[in-house]
């Protein structure tokens, strides 16, 4: 599709998927012993009675450095973009 770029692609994919992130994301903290807080999460959740995406209280690991919640994806999802070389 013209002007949605691998990034905004990305993006899409893993707000979608974000429920699914989420739940990961609390395995994994739990078997490494990780702390969970409760963070407000933009796209949570998703109401299918008014087709709209939900904020909700969250409970995921605190990035210690920005105080804001992570969530962990799978190394099978992760890979790195193309990118162009100026040179």
């Amino acid at each position: 599709m013209r002007g949605l770029g691998s990034d905004r692609i990305s993006d899409i994919t893993c707000t979608i998927l974000k429920r699914r992130l989420i739940t990961y994301t609390q395995a994994i903290a739990a078997r490494h012993n990780i702390p969970l807080s409760a963070h407000n999460l933009y796209a949570s959740g998703f109401d299918k009675a008014r087709l709209r995406f939900t904020n909700d209280s969250v409970s995921l690991p605190t990035n210690p450095f920005t105080k804001g919640p992570f969530l962990v994806v799978p190394m099978l999802f992760l890979r790195a973009l193309p990118v162009l070389n100026g040179r």
